[in-house]
């Protein structure tokens, strides 16, 4: 607290992951269980800013930023076999829940400030059949799965108490992931 105070409070975090599950080429598996390949990735982050200036004359501003790009992919080559009796299973999960949230306070004659929150989640969650890929179950069922469960939040709240005042809040949150399966004849389906 002074005759003039200007500061900026962030908070940045940005997670860049890929989780792979695969069998390679010419893999042959026979079994009289299940089977189950499964990649799977959470992620959960949290980030809280907070910034306060008090004076005759105040500027403050504060940023909290997530950037969360995750790939998350199951993926069978070419030419494998898998055989069970029981059931067959393969799942590519992706869970998220991010959440980015930034508070200011301004106490003076003239405050300024400026709050922004932003959340932003990408990526890609996939399952891959390679070429001549037999799946098979004899008593079971044959799952093919992918899950993508992704909650983004983002709030910017902004307080002034002064004489003259100007202070503006800005919040954002996005998704935008790519959820998709490749059959072994080379066709995309989003699913």
């Amino acid at each position: 607290y002074g005759g003039a105070a200007v500061g900026v409070s962030a908070g940045v975090s940005n997670v860049y992951t890929t989780t792979n599950a695969f069998l390679k080429n010419n893999v042959s598996v026979n079994t009289t269980e299940q089977i189950d390949i499964k990649a799977s990735s959470i992620d959960n982050q949290n980030i809280l800013v907070n910034s306060a200036t008090g004076g005759v004359v105040t500027g403050a501003g504060g940023v909290a930023s997530i950037n969360s790009n995750k790939k998350t992919n199951a993926n069978i080559l070419a030419s494998t076999i898998l055989n069970a009796t029981n059931d067959l299973n393969i799942q590519a999960v992706s869970v998220g829940n991010v959440t980015s949230k930034v508070d200011g306070l301004g106490a003076s004659g003239l405050t300024v400030g400026v709050m922004d929150a932003e959340t932003l989640i990408q990526g890609q969650t996939k399952i891959y059949l390679g070429d001549a890929v037999s799946l098979n179950s004899s008593e079971g069922n044959v799952l093919l799965q992918t899950d993508s469960q992704e909650f983004a939040q983002s709030k910017a709240n902004a307080l002034a108490g002064s004489l003259i005042g100007g202070t503006g809040a800005d919040s954002t949150a996005l998704t935008g992931k790519d959820t998709t399966g490749r059959c072994p004849n080379g066709e995309w389906a989003y699913l």
